[in-house]
C-alpha cells in the first residue's frame, strides 16, 4: 500500500492503524522505519556487516512500513540499497506499506527514483491511496 498526500493529512496515522490491526489480528511481526533514517543508515554505517544485517532484516520481515519516502536526500549508494530492498520484497510478495508526500507519478520525476517508481507503480503489488484534505496539525 502506498499512502500519499500533502503533509499533515493522516498518512502516518493511517499506516500506524494498519500496522496495529495486522499485528493484532494476524499476529505477525513488522518493522517501521522513516525513509530518511533508512537512507542515512545505508550511507553512514561504519560497520558494513551491521548495515547488511539491517537491510537483510528489512528484506525478510513479514511487514515493512516505510514512512515519508521522498524527503530523504539519497546518494546513488543509498538508492541502490533501497531499490534492492524493494525488488526483494516485490519478488517475494512481502507486504510493504509506504507513506509519501509524493504520488508515485511525481516520485518518478525525482532524480534517481525513476526505476523505483516504475516498480511501485505495479498495481498487482502496490495500491496507491491519495489522501485529500488540509493539514490536521494546524487546527
Amino acid at each position: 500500500m502506498y499512502f500519499c498526500g500533502q503533509y499533515g493529512n493522516g498518512k502516518t496515522s493511517l499506516m500506524a492503524l494498519v500496522a496495529m490491526g495486522l499485528s493484532t489480528i494476524y499476529k505477525v511481526s513488522g518493522y517501521w522505519i522513516y525513509a530518511v533514517d533508512m537512507f542515512n543508515t545505508s550511507n553512514n554505517f561504519q560497520d558494513p556487516q551491521k548495515r547488511d544485517i539491517l537491510i537483510t532484516n528489512m528484506k525478510n520481515v513479514n511487514l515493512l512500513f516505510i514512512d515519508d519516502l521522498g524527503k530523504e536526500k539519497p546518494t546513488p549508494n543509498s538508492l541502490a540499497y533501497f531499490s534492492s530492498l524493494i525488488e526483494h520484497r516485490y519478488s517475494n510478495q512481502k507486504p510493504t506499506f509506504i507513506t509519501s508526500n509524493h504520488t508515485i507519478e511525481t516520485l518518478a520525476h525525482k532524480e534517481g527514483y525513476e526505476q523505483l517508481a516504475d516498480r511501485l507503480n505495479d498495481s498487482k503489488w502496490i495500491t496507491q491511496f491519495h489522501l485529500q484534505g488540509k493539514s490536521q496539525r494546524k487546527q
